[in-house]
């Protein structure tokens, strides 16, 4: 049964953080068929080489660009996923113009890029487009089948698991990710009943069909998910069935979305790698730069809805590349994270304190021996500077009932109840309003 019971509800949703510092990727592959094993970054790439991974797998990029981040964890758990999914997107071209470019640029994940364009002619309609798009990308070099479907275009990998980034549409092209799960909360469970010992959990796919449903699997876990898109939908404010409106509508606070263009750039692995090295509360996710993502945003417009959805974008403001600002479906990623931290470590530092001493009596004093195991931690996330999880002032504070006050059934049972404890979130300053007032 359970021994240590503690339940922390967060009094604000403006800031908080507390982290455990091993990500787990989640990836397709066929190089080993164990649920999972762990990379160090000392031994990386040679370690995934040896196991048999080149340089163009998907698996391999979402490790390196978790690595590449400065600094980065000193190891990774990669999961197998059991089913590949195809990746498939599908684009509504918008009629704009005689002579009109447009243009849309396939990567594959050996880096090698191709332009596509279609030339728009007199009367042009979207049906006509679509045909255009159709014989276009199927006559490129890319292993990437395109279906005429009329309204839309649709381009599927030719070959399960592989994965392609579009990058770089004109604005006449509104792009849609249609990937099928394939199985991901299958999958993640598969491998949590292996090994559970890390914290945030990345995948190789941006379909809005898996992070939606691994979102739902990893809301039950003591963990944080973060999905990366480049779908469109994201940033359009009508939308209602996006993964950014879905987590907020769903009020998950485990899961954040990140919008990156490019799916191949993994800004999901990429930003646990910057963000989870960290202490708890040493850390706001926002104004990150990731090394190794393309930043840029379709609009400002696109941006508006994105952030009202409480999405996360990346790109450059003010000349740097930064995440803003931070958010799963429901709070600040920092805010979760001190939650769990505070919660476990708050459970350990009581739970030694049983399993060390002879006993622990079921008397006043023995409840500020609690007490004292419960401050343990949370003063911890305290610095004099503030910069710590949990603000100097005021304290972390613990109330410990008099032994006279528990119920006498709660005594039999040696269960000390109504403990209860609490601590101020130094939080995270995201913005700043000035006034300044000049005199002649």
């Amino acid at each position: 049964g359970t021994i240590v019971n503690v339940t922390v509800t967060a009094q604000t949703k403006t800031v908080s953080r507390a982290g455990f510092g091993v990500p787990m990727i989640l990836a397709y592959h066929t190089r080993w068929l164990d649920a999972y094993r762990i990379y160090t970054k000392s031994g990386f790439p040679s370690n995934m080489t040896d196991d048999g991974f080149v340089v163009a797998d998907p698996a391999y990029i979402a490790v390196l660009k978790l690595f590449s981040q400065s600094p980065s964890p000193t190891s990774v758990v990669l999961g197998r996923r059991l089913a590949a999914f195809t990746q498939t997107i599908e684009f509504i071209p918008t009629p704009v113009a005689e002579n009109f470019i447009h243009k849309i640029t396939i990567i594959n994940s050996a880096g090698v890029s191709e332009d596509f364009t279609v030339t728009e002619g007199a009367g042009s309609t979207v049906a006509l487009l679509c045909t255009a798009w159709e014989t276009e990308i199927n006559g490129g070099a890319q292993a990437v089948t395109a279906t005429d479907g009329v309204t839309d275009v649709s381009v599927a990998a030719d070959v399960a698991g592989a994965m392609f980034g579009y990058t770089d549409p004109t604005p006449s092209l509104d792009i849609t990710d249609v990937t099928a799960d394939a199985g991901i909360a299958t999958d993640f469970t598969a491998v949590l009943a292996e090994y559970t010992d890390f914290y945030g959990v990345a995948i190789d796919s941006g379909a809005p069909a898996e992070n939606q449903a691994l979102a739902v699997a990893v809301e039950a876990q003591r963990m944080i998910f973060i999905a990366q898109e480049f779908d469109h939908d994201n940033g359009d404010g009508a939308s209602t069935t996006d993964t950014a409106y879905v987590l907020k509508n769903s009020a998950y606070d485990r899961s954040a979305m990140i919008w990156a263009e490019n799916a191949l750039d993994f800004a999901g692995a990429a930003w646990l790698g910057a963000c989870l090295p960290y202490d708890p509360g040493n850390i706001t996710w926002a104004f990150k730069t990731l090394a190794g993502v393309g930043a840029g945003l379709p609009s400002a417009t696109f941006e508006t809805a994105l952030l009202a959805k409480n999405g996360n974008s990346y790109q450059s403001t003010g000349g740097v590349n930064i995440t803003y600002e931070g958010k799963t479906g429901d709070s600040y990623l920092d805010v979760t994270r001190t939650k769990d931290w505070a919660e476990a470590r708050v459970k350990e530092s009581v739970f030694g304190g049983l399993v060390n001493a002879p006993k622990i009596p079921f008397t006043n004093q023995g409840g500020s021996v609690i007490k004292g195991l419960v401050l343990a931690p949370l003063n911890q996330g305290v610095k004099p500077d503030d910069s710590g999880a949990f603000a100097a002032d005021p304290a972390p504070y613990c109330i410990v009932p008099k032994v006279a006050t528990i119920l006498a059934a709660d005594k039999t049972a040696r269960n000390f109840t109504g403990i209860e404890w609490g601590a101020t979130l130094s939080g995270a300053v995201h913005t700043v309003t000035i006034r300044g007032t000049l005199a002649v």
